[in-house]
């Protein structure tokens, strides 16, 4: 029997884990047998996507993350490199955020990236105002993989449609569109009445300059392709911007272009004491929430299913305003991220983007440079955070099948557990994963074990790859199959793939 703490995922006949070692367990249970009716959850299963789990990077931090013309950033070219190398596709990056909103091409200015900070409360790592210049495009292109795709974020947020249009043509003159999978025209447009436009400014205002700008745009690029909406959501918490509301008006479908609609997510914020208070480990690692929670976009998702669209969460995490520390940067966000990026492709979501960002961004995926305060100390460091694991997961989970599928196996689900089969395009079980999400905070406590009997979805002879980390808060010390990253960011350790001949 194998001792599960975290995830697991496996094949048909070869058996592919995701789990944790345990430090102590004070029992082992009877096994839980692993049966479903597999033909029926083929016939419904959802494309899974090799790019499931994208990054997105906010805009005003491009630079660093990714370097300068001539000197690329190193570290971030190889945490990349690492899915590439498992046989994998580098995730997208959408670029964007709210300094997306703050941003204006500059073709000839100095400095690639120009960023002016005067903010303050959780979000003062945010720059104010940023400039970028034609280099940009060029960095972009020549410091990652020839194969990177990027999502790039136009500045909607001012109410002059030029400064879009100037920073379309910059890109097309200076960058191979190739590389564009989509642009963006706005992030966060609900929120705009706070800020950007008037108290009074509804979906239909929102509605009229998009088809205004993004025709306009069409003129620059006729064969430029869009990213639409980006609305903070869940819906219910924002009936006026919905996709829904905006389809009943004809909208995006009489706009040129588009081909996403982009939802944004944070089900917890730490931007007051109150809500800080309610962002809690308990909380995330409970499944019933996380599936409730993803839940709510079904009837967005169906939208954009209706009239040929992709779903995207084009940005999210856990919590909002930069993430918890203590939280946003453990072993158990990771599991999070697990559980909610597989709960949404179940549901017709094709990708979800983690937001990433310089400074104080607890929810990183990692830090792509040391943060130095002015007195030259230096207060993070670069590194890995457990959240980037997420994508090695799902470089292996889709790897070596045609057209990958996925259902929710909501039959075996429990509050600390989810299941998740993923089939090949002609409806055979090829793997599954299992998400332990019972909290497992104190190492020094023996915990409960489980146990799996898998003979009855896969035979006796199994493959299994595990997920470990000492505890749910720990914030390093996690590995997939055995491996982790070094200082420089390659995968070190050997890749440990265990058998089991008994299905147990």
């Amino acid at each position: 029997m194998f001792k599960l703490k975290f995830a697991i995922f496996w094949q048909a006949a070869d058996l592919l884990s995701t789990v944790a070692a345990l430090p102590q367990q004070s029992y082992l249970p009877s096994p839980l047998k692993v049966d479903f009716a597999a033909r029926e959850l083929a016939n419904t299963a959802l494309p899974l996507d090799a790019q499931l789990i994208g990054l997105s990077i906010e805009f005003g931090n491009i630079v660093d993350f990714f370097g300068d013309v001539g000197s690329p950033n190193e570290y971030s070219r190889q945490l990349l490199e690492n899915v590439i190398d498992k046989g994998g596709k580098s995730p997208i990056l959408r670029l964007g955020g709210n300094t997306q909103d703050r941003s204006y091409f500059c073709e000839d200015c100095e400095r690639t990236m120009n960023n002016v900070y005067n903010g303050t409360g959780p979000k003062a790592t945010e720059a104010t105002l940023v400039t970028y210049n034609k280099k940009l495009f060029r960095l972009l292109q020549d410091n990652l993989d020839e194969t990177q795709d990027f999502i790039f974020g136009l500045n909607f947020g001012t109410k002059n449609k030029t400064e879009s249009q100037v920073a379309l043509a910059g890109s097309v003159k200076y960058m191979d569109q190739a590389r564009i999978y989509a642009y963006e025209l706005g992030n966060e447009i609900n929120y705009y009445p706070l800020g950007y436009r008037s108290r009074n400014w509804t979906y239909v205002n929102y509605a009229q300059e998009q088809l205004e700008w993004l025709t306009n745009l069409s003129e620059t690029d006729p064969s430029a392709s869009y990213q639409f909406g980006n609305i903070v959501g869940p819906p219910k918490d924002n009936p006026d911007f919905t996709f829904q509301r905006l389809a009943s008006i004809g909208v995006p479908m009489n706009i040129p272009g588009v081909k996403i609609l982009a939802t944004h997510a944070y089900p917890r914020n730490i931007c007051t004491p109150q809500d800080a208070a309610q962002a809690t480990m308990e909380y995330f690692l409970n499944h019933t929430s996380t599936k409730e929670y993803v839940s709510r976009w079904q009837g967005e998702i169906v939208t954009a299913k209706a009239n040929g669209y992709l779903f995207h969460v084009g940005e999210m995490s856990g919590v909002a305003c930069h993430g918890k520390k203590g939280l946003s940067d453990t072993h158990g966000a990771l599991l999070w991220s697990i559980d909610f990026a597989l709960a949404g492709a179940s549901l017709g979501m094709d990708r979800v983007f983690f937001h990433n960002g310089k400074g104080e961004f607890y929810y990183n995926m990692w830090e792509p440079t040391d943060s130095i305060a002015p007195n030259g100390t230096v207060t993070i460091q670069r590194q890995v955070r457990p959240l980037y694991y997420s994508t090695l997961f799902l470089t292996d989970l889709v790897h070596g099948i045609s057209k990958p599928k996925i259902s929710s196996v909501s039959s075996l689900d429990a509050i600390d557990l989810a299941n998740y089969a993923v089939f090949n395009h002609k409806g055979a079980l090829k793997k599954m994963v299992v998400i332990n999400t019972q909290v497992y905070e104190d190492t020094s406590l023996p915990r409960q074990a489980k146990a799996l009997d898998l003979r009855g979805a896969f035979g006796r002879r199994l493959r299994i790859t595990r997920l470990t980390a000492p505890s749910v808060t720990s914030t390093s010390e996690t590995t997939w199959a055995g491996q982790s990253t070094d200082a420089s960011g390659r995968l070190r350790g050997e890749e440990i793939t265990e058998c089991s001949e008994d299905g147990l």
